[in-house]
């Protein structure tokens, strides 16, 4: 498990020994609290709570996400909770954001319960104001949404920040990542592929994106999932992702912002198993099957076997034969080999036909 926050993207050199979905981490969007995995998997939960603390009580709602697991304790302790601080504005949805708010003191409460469980405590912050809060709230690493990719005043702030950096690049072109990258002088970073779309549709995804990412920046590179259901996240993953956003509810059915894009439990899990074992799906490239594999051929395989009441000395013809299961020591590719010859002993319909006995 990953201690300090300056290896916390080393984490993405993963060998084969390491799994996915190490590292988990929740977030909260001014008031709402979003779920996130650095591991490689992200849970966002949504606006789901209203901004009402009692609606979101942290061990509840880790216990909601991860139900089923095997080792409750070791998720526990390697929960991110990631925070999302946006100053709230007087535009047209200022009144959504302040029903959704979440107070100062509520994100200290938050803070301290993260470090009882010694887990990590991440904000995305959208000004300088929210990037003073983050200081105050001591968290471990910084994220930055899509919409802040050409904010070189944020960034030229975040530049003398000593966190590990996720960086969002939905709407972005090469150039823009490139001149934020050099802007935020991080050797830290971590690089989302996003399409900012909500939902974003299947042929939207631009999924190969992930692999122009990889070729063109040296980073950790992974995908902010906003299509619906787990398919655009496993593929990612198969694509190289290593770290995979997606927005989280418990309801895809309720109204609200997020929730039919989001991914509930059983989705969640879906991801977070495949991200866990998909490669031992590959196994080697070598065409011949394992011994493993090998030592089921006696039971699915077919052997030759006498197709009625054999007599000494009588000629085997083929309407006398019959392939059928199990296998035995007489390979069907070879039945020609047993046409015309002569038995030596009696045979019952059924029995195996033994070539010592034939001549």
């Amino acid at each position: 498990m990953i201690r300090h926050t300056k290896k916390l993207f080393n984490f993405f050199d993963l060998n084969e020994k390491k799994e996915f979905c190490k590292l988990i981490f929740c977030s909260v969007i001014t008031t709402l609290l979003e779920l996130i995995s650095i591991g490689l998997i992200i849970p966002i939960i949504t606006i789901l709570f209203d901004g009402n603390m009692e609606n979101y009580i942290p061990e509840s709602l880790i216990n909601i996400l991860f139900f089923g697991a095997d080792e409750k304790k070791e998720i526990m302790t390697n929960v991110l909770i990631y925070f999302l601080l946006i100053i709230i504005l007087k535009n047209p949805l200022y009144k959504i954001w302040q029903k959704m708010e979440l107070k100062f003191p509520d994100l200290k409460k938050l803070r301290k319960y993260a470090k009882k469980l010694n887990i990590y405590f991440i904000c995305s912050v959208f000004d300088i104001e929210s990037l003073s809060m983050s200081r105050k709230l001591k968290i471990d690493a910084l994220k930055i949404a899509s919409s802040d990719i050409t904010d070189a005043y944020l960034q030229n702030y975040l530049s003398k920040e000593k966190k590990p950096i996720i960086l969002s690049t939905g709407m972005s072109e090469k150039s823009e990542i490139e001149k934020c990258i050099k802007n935020l002088k991080s050797k830290n970073l971590a690089i989302l592929h996003c399409v900012s779309l909500y939902p974003c549709d299947f042929k939207r995804a631009n999924l190969n994106r992930i692999l122009s990412l990889k070729k063109n920046f040296k980073y950790t590179i992974g995908y902010s999932d906003h299509c619906i259901g787990p398919i655009a996240s496993i593929l990612s993953i198969n694509l190289g992702a290593k770290i995979i956003e997606k927005h989280f509810t418990l309801n895809k059915n309720k109204i609200g912002l997020d929730h039919k894009l989001s991914a509930d439990p059983m989705d969640l899990k879906i991801i977070c198993d495949f991200a866990k074992n998909y490669k031992v799906f590959f196994g080697q490239k070598r065409i011949n099957p394992s011994n493993f594999e090998k030592s089921f051929r006696k039971l699915f395989r077919k052997g030759i076997y006498f197709r009625r009441n054999i007599k000494k000395g009588e000629k085997i013809l083929e309407k006398d034969i019959i392939v059928r299961r199990p296998m035995n020591k007489n390979n069907p590719a070879d039945y020609k080999k047993i046409i015309n010859k002569i038995s030596k002993k009696n045979f019952l319909e059924g029995d195996e036909i033994k070539k010592g006995f034939l001549s």
